[in-house]
């Protein structure tokens, strides 16, 4: 009896230990996840991929909240170049600036529509992504709402690959018109 207690306790206490390892794994996991979800201009490109690797891992949830987060940061940086655009504008039209103050708006101009063009492609990529997620979710109205985003800012394109391409081909098969648009 006290031959098999003995191996039977050493294997009761192993699994226990390997079972807290990998509780504690998954938390830390978790916890980097959130972690990196905090996003700025620096980082939103990581945050992109990172996001793309968890679909392609098939966590959905993390996934869709990873571009949630970067469609709404990815939105609110458009919305504050457009408000600095107007006011600056605004500022041009006036002519109270002197010609120096001019000539910084106008650098600055060229500036932002770069800005303004990778930030409209991250809108549109993460808004695919949100859509995709909730049409394999089932949810038609939430998954039209963030094609129709990632619609409005791509361009229109041929390319098979293209946000655009699979935007529309999502929209029609989720709106049972494959093939009409």
């Amino acid at each position: 009896m006290r031959k098999i207690t003995i191996p039977f306790f050493l294997i009761l206490i192993s699994l226990f230990f390997i079972t807290f390892l990998y509780s504690a794994e998954k938390r830390i996991k978790t916890t980097v996840t959130k972690k990196s979800l905090s996003i700025n201009d620096e980082n939103v490109e990581a945050n992109l991929k990172d996001a793309e690797e968890l679909l392609k891992k098939g966590d959905y949830t993390s996934a869709l909240q990873a571009f949630q987060r970067l469609n709404e940061y990815c939105n609110e940086v458009l919305k504050s170049i457009e408000i600095i655009e107007e006011k600056q504008k605004e500022a041009l039209a006036s002519g109270d600036l002197d010609q120096k103050s001019r000539e910084i708006l106008l650098w600055k101009v060229k500036r932002r529509q770069a800005l303004k063009s990778r930030y409209r492609e991250y809108v549109a990529k993460s808004a695919y992504y949100c859509g995709y997620i909730f049409a394999k979710r089932n949810d038609t109205m939430s998954a039209s709402r963030y094609l129709l985003e990632a619609l409005k800012n791509t361009d229109f394109s041929n390319k098979p690959d293209s946000i655009y391409v699979k935007s529309v081909d999502l929209l029609a098969k989720i709106h049972g018109l494959e093939g009409e648009f």
